[in-house]
This record gives C-alpha cells, structure tokens and sequence, in this order.
C-alpha cells in the first residue's frame, strides 16, 4: 500500500467543514507525499472517501528522469444506493461502470509536455460537456472528456491549493456540495494570494462561483492560482472593491513589491530586465509636451506610439517618449506658422494645399517648417514694398 492510504489515522480536520472538503485536505497532504517521495512505496493504493460514497483507486508510476517524481492516476467510482462500494463487481458490469460512473483525475508534475495552441476552445467545449454531464440519464454514457481531469502539481505547490482543486473537481461531477465554512475556506485563499487581502474581498467572493464553473484544463502547476488572481482582478476593475485604508507610504511598497515579482517573472521567461527609470507615464508625456492624455492614448491605440504594461499602467520608453515630444514639438510649430500667414493675409486652402503636396513628395516636418517661414519672410517683404493704404 501507499503511505497515510487510510483515513483512520489522520487528525481530524476543522470542525464545520462538510467531509467532502475535509477528505480533500488529507488527499491534498497524500498527493505531495505520493508524488515526490523517495522512499520504496507500492505502485497501488485503494481507499474510500465521503463517507465510503467513493471508492479511490490510485496508480503511482515515475515520470521523467527527477528521482522522486511520479504521476498519479485517481480512478473515482460512486456507489449507488443500497449497494456498499467494497462489494465486488461483475465483469458484465465493469464496462457499464467505466461508461457510466467512473471518472478520472491524472495529476502530474510540473507542466504538460505539449501545451495547447488555444487551450481557450477546448475549454469552452470541456465546460459545456460537464455541465451536460450533470443532467445525463443512468443508461447513458459520460462523455469522455467530462470524465478525465487534470491536475498539475509541483513541489512549490501546497497542499491547501491541491485540497481546493479537488473540492471543485468534484463538486463539478456532483459528488459532494460545499458548505459555509467551505466557502470561506476558499475565500481567504482567495483574499491570501494579494499582499492588500482586504482590498480583494467583495472580488473574490464574485470569482468564487466563476471559480467553479469555468475552471478547467491547467496547463502549468501555477496556472489554478493565475486564473484566481486573473478573474479577482478583472472583478476588482470592475468596481468589486472595498474602499482602500491603507497609507501612501505602504502601498508605495506594496507597488514596488508587485514590480519585483513582475521583474522575476520576466527573467524566468528569459527576457530582459525591465527598469521602470526608463519610462513616463501618460500623464507625465502629456504634460512634457503640452497635449491632453488622450490625445496620446489615441496614439497608442493606432500603434504610432508604442507603449508597454507595467503593473496595471501603461508607459512609454524616455527614448521613444523624446522622440514623441519632437514630432508634438513640430506639428504645434506647424501650427502656428499657418494661423501667422492666415493673420497676414494668405487663404487657408492655400496653405494647406502647400502642406498636402510637401508631404505627398516625403517632406518632413522640419522640410515644411523651412517652407513655411520661407513664406512668411517673403510675404514681410512684400509688405514692406508695397504698404498697405490707410
């Protein structure tokens, strides 16, 4: 048997969890064991979970060359009413049981191997499939897809964060209901992945339920709690916040805190260090050179001006951003070399007639401002020589 394969010996959990949720936290605990233990473990465990309403079957086989690391395969089989799970099955009615009730949950470490091109489609179609999986008929089969979970683990990952996935899984095939404590279990996971929890409450308890209907097929060990992080955030934008208590000085920290974990996300990725020195914002470009804001949001959006994300705002290289204020710089010169010639005379159309053809044959903006003053010395001597009659 595999170690800790029983429920008898373990300390009993919280007391208001449903035992559904508690099973899970002690499954949570023998996942890590079982996946990177180095000692002599058998290959094979069985136990029952919920009450004896489940009966567990677990395959234990090495992955990779890490010594230690192994992949599990969790075969889930409900019981039905009147019958005890540890009766024995007639092999008649052992493919019945795999079309109609078995489900699987294949846990691995890491990452996949080959991750999905639009991981985003087969989730849609995933989700669909579950949903339909919940109101099928006893005679007929379960759709594969619906019955194969995956679940992504490292070393890094607790054991608390392994107990929720599990909670959702099988919420998600309708084999246990979470309760009150449940939920605020959840919640303070939830509320625990920011460095500013009470900030995230009212977020988190909307991401909950969008938690266990839309989350499905992981690609990275990492990728439960990204989607967490992902949908609070969204949520927050959205106005599900509560009102923020803290001081200028700590969430100055706590925004510099936010940008050393982006930076190190970014040298794991293998790109270049990033230093945030090196940037304006947009109001601070706009203010440089004399534009409203949203004149150089429209820039951004037409992609003559390149901006990047920091954070949750976006900023413009000092390089690029110097370069941003010349070209304002020459087009308000421009500007207002035309209202000086329209002041002396000279027909708007003409002007901008003059500039349509400079451009139209690659004239710069230092080529028609050269033109342009040109213009207005020429029409100064004309006046001189010919002075108007009073």
């Amino acid at each position: 048997m595999l170690p800790s394969a029983t429920r008898a010996d373990v300390e009993s959990p919280r007391m208001g969890h449903s035992p559904g949720f508690e099973d899970a936290q002690w499954l949570g605990q023998q996942i890590l064991t079982w996946m990177f233990s180095r000692g002599e473990l058998s290959q094979t465990a069985h136990f029952d979970l919920i009450g004896s309403r489940l009966a567990i079957a677990v395959l234990r086989q090495p992955v990779g060359q890490d010594v230690g690391t192994h992949g599990l395969s969790f075969t889930v089989t409900p019981g039905t009413q009147g019958e005890s799970l540890t009766d024995g099955c007639s092999p008649e009615s052992m493919m019945t049981q795999m079309l109609h009730a078995d489900r699987m949950i294949e846990v691995h470490p890491g990452a996949v191997r080959s991750r999905l091109e639009k991981p985003n489609t087969a989730r849609r179609v995933i989700r669909e499939l579950l949903r339909e999986a919940r109101e099928l008929n006893p005679e007929e089969p379960c759709p594969v897809l619906a019955r194969h979970q995956w679940l992504l683990v490292s070393r890094e990952t607790s054991s608390e964060e392994i107990a929720l996935e599990l909670v959702v899984i099988l919420s998600r095939w309708g084999f246990l209901e979470p309760n009150e404590e449940d939920g605020k279990a959840f919640l303070r996971w939830l509320c625990g992945l920011w460095r500013q929890p009470n900030t995230f409450v009212k977020a988190a308890d909307e991401a909950l339920s969008l938690l266990f209907t839309n989350w499905v097929l992981p690609q990275d060990s990492k990728d439960f709690r990204r989607y967490a992080k992902q949908t609070m955030w969204g949520l927050f934008r959205k106005g599900a916040s509560v009102p923020n208590y803290h001081s200028i000085s700590t969430r100055a920290n706590s925004e510099t805190m936010e940008r050393a974990e982006q930076q190190a996300e970014r040298l794991r990725r293998g790109k270049a260090h990033r230093n945030p020195a090196r940037f304006l914002s947009i109001p601070d470009l706009a203010s440089l050179c004399h534009e409203d804001p949203r004149r150089v949001y429209e820039k951004i959006k037409k992609g003559s001006l390149r901006a990047v994300k920091i954070g949750s705002v976006l900023r413009i290289e000092r390089e690029m951003a110097k370069e941003f204020v010349l070209q304002i710089g020459q087009k308000q010169k421009i500007f207002e070399l035309r209202k000086q010639l329209s002041s002396m005379g000279i027909n708007r159309d003409a002007i901008r007639k003059q500039i349509y053809r400079l451009r139209k044959i690659g004239g710069s903006d230092d080529r028609i401002i050269e033109k342009l003053k040109a213009k207005i010395l020429n029409q100064k001597k004309i006046s001189k020589s010919f002075p108007s009659k009073l």
